[in-house]
């Protein structure tokens, strides 16, 4: 296979795997470890966290592309 083929294809069943745990991790393990209530709260962190992040990062990628466009170090070429 292919360079582009083959890293497609692995980072597509890495994000079904991930998929999978999550939503076995959902719907079975918190369910039979956790509270209702703490369900709940672990619930709305989540979905919290998901409509917050976005807003938080909006100016990130501006700031890095102004502060840190070149990267400078001592070291000028590195061999590997």
């Amino acid at each position: 296979m292919g360079i582009v083929v083959n890293q497609s294809f692995r980072n597509t069943v890495t994000t079904y795997l991930g998929f999978g745990l999550g939503a076995i991790s959902t719907l079975f393990l918190y369910t039979n470890f956790i509270s209702d209530e703490y369900y709940g709260l672990v619930a709305y962190i989540l979905s919290a966290a998901n409509i917050m992040m976005p807003l938080l990062a909006f100016g990130t990628h501006n700031t890095i592309v102004k502060f840190y466009s070149t990267f400078k170090t001592k070291i000028r070429s590195i061999a590997f």
